[in-house]
Formats: C-alpha cells, structure tokens, sequence
C-alpha cells in the first residue's frame, strides 16, 4: 500500500499550532502543499510557524492564523 503525501489544493485546520506538536504537524502538512489554518494562544509563536510554513510550501502559500484557545 502506497501513501500519498499529496494535499494540494485540500485545505486542513490545525489547532495547538503556535508550538509543539502542532507546529510541527502544521509545517509538514505546508511542505506537502496544503493550504493551513493554524490557532493557536501565543501570537509570537504563530506567526513564527506561519513565516515557517510559508517557506517549506511548494507554492509558498501563506497560512491563515487565528490567535484563539480551542
């Protein structure tokens, strides 16, 4: 069984993403080509992993932030 790592043009919602595992999770689904939502309580932190994402995107995609505790 083959995995695609493929999400182009597919949209995915990350809450936790100014740190941690969020974070992380945030910038591979970016690096995969997915355009991110990432929440988060700290806004440094997620602007920080927002610039990251931005980066590894292959389309350099800017993902939308949304300061706010889920």
């Amino acid at each position: 069984m083959s995995t695609s790592k493929n999400f182009a043009g597919k949209v995915v919602l990350i809450t936790g993403s100014s740190g941690g595992i969020g974070a992380v999770t945030a910038v591979e689904f970016a690096r995969y080509g997915a355009q991110v939502v990432i929440t988060g309580r700290n806004a440094d932190n997620l602007s920080e992993v927002a610039k990251q994402c931005a980066a590894v995107s292959p389309k350099g995609l800017k993902p939308l932030e949304v300061l706010a505790d889920v």
